[in-house]
């Protein structure tokens, strides 16, 4: 009975102890600021009836416009995940959000909120050094981020 208990012990132990590595490497693998990465002609193909339907009754030139601004803002977007579990969201260096963020046992999901009362549910779909993927429940849609060339 003793054996089985240890067993039973050692492979629970194994268990968490993976779960907490994964977290601690995904963390670690966070640890910088991240540029948004955009596709304006996938995002133009993944709007909804509505807002296909707008889009659709714009002159080419108004078009144009519109997807050079989704670039530009884009570009300005940073999403920055600091190892002492701080992020910070900006836009054309204006701070959108900052807060605390912790990552899940599963090593996939990141909660960031903060004391005013912003909270998001952040799904890490991928994740490597050159790139990360997420989906968010503010942005409503997948969004691909690379690090930021400083």
């Amino acid at each position: 009975m003793k054996k089985y208990l240890l067993i039973t012990f050692t492979i629970l132990t194994s268990f968490f102890l993976s779960f907490a590595a994964e977290a601690q490497i995904t963390a670690d693998l966070l640890d910088k600021k991240w540029q948004v990465q955009f596709d304006v002609y996938e995002h133009i193909r993944n709007m909804n009836e509505s807002q296909w339907a707008a889009y659709s009754k714009l002159s080419v030139s108004k078009r144009r416009e519109i997807e050079s601004q989704m670039k530009k803002d884009a570009a300005s977007s940073l999403f920055e995940f600091n190892s002492n579990f701080t992020f910070k969201v900006s836009k054309n260096g204006e701070l959108l959000e900052e807060g605390q963020w912790m990552i899940q046992s599963d090593g996939k999901t990141i909660i960031a909120k903060n004391d005013n009362g912003f909270e998001d549910k952040i799904i890490l779909l991928d994740v490597s050094p050159q790139k990360m993927v997420i989906s968010s429940e503010q942005y409503g849609q997948n969004v691909t981020l690379v690090p930021l060339k400083e």
